[in-house]
Parts: structure tokens; C-alpha cells; sequence
């Protein structure tokens, strides 16, 4: 493998073990990877490190600019060190999560779908870098980091300003119970007409996205009007309750309403949103399209838009949905990332990649007319992004300077 990394390459220069204890004082002070300027407007080079404490016959990069293809991406290891490297070129406002494997067996994802079963124990031996600094989410970390620093990190810690209850409501459409987690922010007068921003797969807060951290700041600094949030969480079944399923999106439409409206005594007016991240973005969407008389915006992030229902013979099911039906008021916010682009699992579900059909879905919002915004954000799949999403969304539908 060519060495891209002038530090690796001035290493390779004069290996000695001085030189080579040195690199690793200084990488353990820095932290992991090694981000280097080069000559290149916009761009940087992250080289990917592993530090050898006990044979491997490899070691793989995965995620980030990696992707899924494991093979393609398996570190080298400089002759007669325990350093192990692999470089790639990002652009330098770059933000993502990675992880690495160990003696990887090199099988291509696609290889051991739809065995998910297999595919949780094959990632299960996958790693956190032990040199990155930034390990995410804090408390307890499941992926290394790119991009981000303390005081991306720190508003989460603050204490919350307003009104927190969590409560669970029985579905008669659906015949389940779930947990939801209702916040009215200190400065909402409930007196007064709201509107709700509900957030699917709840559990995300606060750990992985920290919502009612980011309403309360953005509030705080009068960045968006006061909105009243509900946190939804999951039962069962997820996959089937966020595929287009009109049954949960009658519970979020009328049963969620209703108990706020009867048990919580808020009035609610017709500026909603409902907000997706994932699969869950699947979900928002449909409801939205469905019922845009409550939700009438939506804010959709990664969103696997190759997805189909079993029943349905083509991919891209929402975009072919939304080209063969009359328009409704919906106000759709996308954001997709540009390391979203690798395909291995969309092409077992005869897809392509997130991105690719993200870029689709908005050339056919444009071709109906819909009001919408679309932006991509530098990195992949990735939740420490989801953060920023958030903002995004909330100030193109909730912003002072946009109203």
C-alpha cells in the first residue's frame, strides 16, 4: 500500500524503536486518528491508526469513509512496527463514527443477509479505536469519532428548564402500550395555541440525540419559537410499525393528539412536526403525507429511502407513493450524509445507496411541487450528526428569521 500520511512516511524513513515510541507518546496526548493539512483546498487526510499489542493477521476500518466493505478497506502495517495505518481523504468540515475490526473474516456484508442473526455476532467483534478521544455517546460509547470536540458535547449536560413527564398510552389501532415522554419548555404558555414536535424512536434522547437539551438552547438564544415536544417510544416491532403503516400513523395523528389535548389540556394548532431518523424517517413521511392536517411538517433524517414494503415489487416505495398521488400540504425536511453512498446492504434489498435515493426522492418533491429542503451534511449514517440535523430541521420550520 502507498503511504499517503507524511507522518507514517517520515516514520518509514528511519524506523527505529525511539522514533516509534515517540509516535505513539504522541498520538496517546493527540488522540486517534491522525488528521493532517495538505495541499489540497477543503480537504485533509485522516489516517486511521491501530497500535499492535498482540499479533493480528488484520485489522479493518469500518464505517465513515470505509463503508461496509471490509475487504477494500483492511489496514497496512508499516515493516517491523506495531504501527497499523490506512488514509483517506475527507473533506475538512467532516463529522462521523467509526469503529474497527480485528482479524476480520473479510465476508462482504451482502454474504450473511438476511441472517441478521450472523450479522449481529460478526459485529459484535467489532471495536472502539482505544486512542480516539472522543468516544460517543459518553456514557456508555459504542463508536470512535471524527469531528467533534468538548463543546459540541457540552450543552447536554445542562440541566433541563422545563416541564418533563413521561406517561404510556394504550393504542386501540394498534392494541399496544408505549412509553412517551412529553416537555413543556419554561418559556410555553399553555393558555395559548402550541405546536408539538414529536420525535420517533424516543430512546434516542438523550444520550444519542440529545432533543430537549437542544429545544431548551435554541429557545434560550431565541433561535426558534417555543414548541412542545413528545418523545415516542418503541414497543415491538419497529420495523413493521415504521413502514408505512397507517395504523400507528392513526395513532399519531388522533390518539396521541387526543390524550394531549383531553388528559394534558393542550391546545394544539396545525404548525406540527414529526420527525424520523433512520427507518424512522419512513414512518414521519407516510404520516405526513397521510394526515398533513396535523403533521404538516416533516423532518427526515438518513432515511433508507430504497426501503419497499414485502408486498411491492420495485425499491424506492415512498418516491414511486409520492409520484403517483395528488399532493398534500406537507413541508419535508431531508437531510441525507455524502458518505451515505455505499450500497452493500441496499443492493441485498435491490436498492442503491441512502444517498443516491435520497437525491431521487427530492428530484420527484420537486417534479410535484412540494414545499421542501434538502441538505447534506459531510458524513455517514452516523447519530453524532443527527444532533445537527435536529437544528437544521427546527430552524427551517420553527426559526425567527424563517417565519
Amino acid at each position: 500500500m502507498e503511504i499517503l500520511s507524511p507522518r507514517i512516511k517520515e516514520i518509514s524513513n528511519n524506523i527505529n524503536d525511539k522514533i516509534i515510541n515517540d509516535f505513539w507518546e504522541e498520538i496517546s496526548q493527540k488522540g486517534s486518528p491522525l488528521i493532517e493539512d495538505i495541499n489540497l483546498q477543503g480537504k485533509k487526510l485522516v489516517t486511521f491508526l491501530y497500535k499492535e499489542v498482540e499479533p493480528v493477521n488484520n485489522v479493518v476500518v469500518i464505517l465513515g469513509p470505509a463503508g461496509l466493505d471490509y475487504a477494500r478497506n483492511k489496514m497496512a502495517q508499516l515493516p517491523s512496527t506495531n504501527i497499523w495505518f490506512r488514509s483517506y481523504l475527507i473533506s475538512e468540515d467532516a463529522k462521523f463514527q467509526y469503529l474497527i475490526s480485528l482479524n476480520d473474516p473479510l465476508t462482504y456484508p451482502i454474504d450473511i443477509l438476511p441472517d441478521y442473526k450472523k450479522a449481529a455476532e460478526r459485529e459484535a467483534g467489532f471495536i472502539i479505536d482505544p486512542l480516539n478521544k472522543f468516544p460517543y455517546p459518553q456514557n456508555n460509547p459504542v463508536v470512535s469519532t471524527v469531528g467533534i470536540n468538548d463543546a459540541n458535547l457540552e450543552f447536554r449536560n445542562k440541566p433541563l428548564k422545563g416541564k418533563y413527564e413521561e406517561f404510556s398510552i394504550w393504542s386501540d389501532s394498534i392494541k399496544n402500550e408505549r412509553k412517551v415522554s412529553l416537555y413543556i419548555p419554561q418559556s410555553i404558555n399553555v393558555d395559548n395555541e402550541v405546536s408539538i414536535l414529536t420525535v420517533l424512536d424516543g430512546e434516542l434522547n438523550p444520550d444519542y440525540v440529545p432533543v430537549l437539551n437542544l429545544i431548551d438552547q435554541l429557545i434560550e438564544v431565541k433561535q426558534i419559537k417555543p414548541i412542545v415536544v413528545t418523545l415516542v417510544g418503541n414497543v415491538d416491532k419497529r420495523d413493521k410499525e415504521m413502514g408505512c403503516n397507517l395504523k400507528f400513523s392513526n395513532f399519531l395523528s388522533d390518539e396521541l393528539t387526543s390524550y394531549l389535548t383531553e388528559k394534558k389540556k393542550l391546545n394544539i394548532n396545525d404548525d406540527n412536526c414529526l420527525c424520523g431518523f433512520s427507518l424512522a424517517g419512513i414512518g414521519a413521511l407516510f404520516t405526513s403525507i397521510n394526515r398533513s392536517e396535523i403533521y404538516k411538517n416533516v423532518l427526515m433524517v438518513s432515511t433508507p429511502l430504497y426501503w419497499s414494503p414485502e408486498n411491492f415489487n420495485e425499491t424506492e416505495y415512498l418516491s414511486w407513493y409520492i409520484a403517483n398521488t395528488q399532493p398534500t400540504a406537507s413541508n419535508i425536511y431531508i437531510e441525507c450524509g455524502s458518505m451515505e453512498n455505499h450500497s452493500e446492504y441496499q443492493r441485498f434489498f435491490g436498492g442503491t445507496s441512502n444517498l443516491l435515493t435520497n437525491r431521487h426522492f427530492r428530484n420527484v418533491l420537486i417534479a410535484k411541487g412540494y414545499k421542501h429542503n434538502y441538505y447534506e451534511y459531510n458524513g455517514g449514517h452516523d447519530f453524532i450528526q443527527w444532533t445537527d440535523s435536529l437544528k437544521r430541521g427546527l430552524l427551517y420550520f420553527y426559526g425567527y428569521n424563517n417565519k
